[in-house]
């Protein structure tokens, strides 16, 4: 069954109309409060934004600009689209962030987004491995991302939060040293 959302105020305790002409609106929907606590920050890059950085880093793009985002069309690919394929992607388009400035901005277009959805509150999950460029630098990057999401939130954008994620293949001491540097 489909429902009618009303266009009015989401407090309102009207029922909503429902049925099979029933259409959903979505401006009442933007103006639900939501949260999001499992947002892969590595997911959040536009066509624009990977063009650009690209460009500035004189990075290729692994396949053509029309169907960045279709990994089947990646010059690499063998055409299956599995995750390997989409991993390799991710570490390139992270891989494109070099500098604090581009994190900052990436974490403020990221809090952009979440508001214009009508998200009031983000957990975004940060896995360092994918972002070659700051090896070593963790703490820098997460600084960095940092300063965007307190600017973005200065601004009147929804609160964000990092949430640092290990895969289970990193080591041990990985492990340990990334819990000493968070519970420092």
């Amino acid at each position: 069954m489909t429902t009618v959302l009303p266009q009015t105020d989401p407090s309102s305790t009207d029922l909503p109309e429902t049925g099979r002409r029933a259409r959903i609106d979505e401006s009442w929907i933007r103006a639900l409060p939501k949260a999001e606590v499992h947002v892969h920050l590595e997911g959040n890059f536009t066509l624009v934004d990977l063009l650009d950085l690209a460009k500035q880093a004189g990075e290729p793009l692994p396949g053509p600009a029309a169907t960045l985002f279709d990994v089947t069309t990646h010059h690499d690919s063998d055409g299956a689209g599995d995750l390997g394929a989409f991993l390799r992607f991710l570490d390139w388009e992270c891989g494109l962030i070099r500098t604090p400035e581009q994190a900052a901005r990436h974490a403020y277009t990221f809090a952009a987004r979440q508001t214009a959805s009508g998200i009031r509150y983000t957990d975004a999950i940060i896995n360092p491995t994918h972002w070659s460029a700051w090896e070593g630098r963790v703490p820098k990057l997460f600084d960095a991302l940092a300063a965007g999401l307190d600017e973005a939130e200065q601004d009147g954008l929804a609160p964000v939060r990092l949430c640092y994620s290990l895969l289970r293949q990193q080591s041990a001491t990985e492990a340990r040293e990334a819990a000493d540097w968070l519970a420092a």
